[in-house]
């Protein structure tokens, strides 16, 4: 797959994520589970392209928690919530009930 294959497919998830927060939440979860083990072991195309891939799929991870939050009002995970308590994400926070 080419770069700009799998930059298309994430934002196809991003997109699809704000209708399907589960799709955001599980699709950020695994790209950033895959790019973690590519800097670990050393694969795929190098490790700033890994760390991209890291950064794109921790953004989609808290994408889909943002939006779960902002429709259910209350936090899928324990680590979604503390991580939106941190001070640059704390204004980002959906109204709590």
């Amino acid at each position: 797959m080419t770069i700009q294959l799998l930059a298309a497919l994430a934002l196809v998830v991003l997109v699809l994520g704000a209708f399907f927060p589960v799709l955001a939440r599980w699709g950020g979860f695994l790209i950033a589970l895959d790019s973690l083990l590519a800097l670990v072991f050393e694969l795929g195309h190098g490790p700033l392209i890994s760390l991209m891939w890291l950064i794109i799929g921790v953004a989609l991870w808290l994408f889909g928690h943002w939006i779960e939050a902002y429709r259910t009002g209350y936090w899928r995970s324990w680590l979604a919530g503390q991580t939106f308590r941190l001070p640059g994400l704390r204004a980002l926070r959906p109204a709590m009930e």
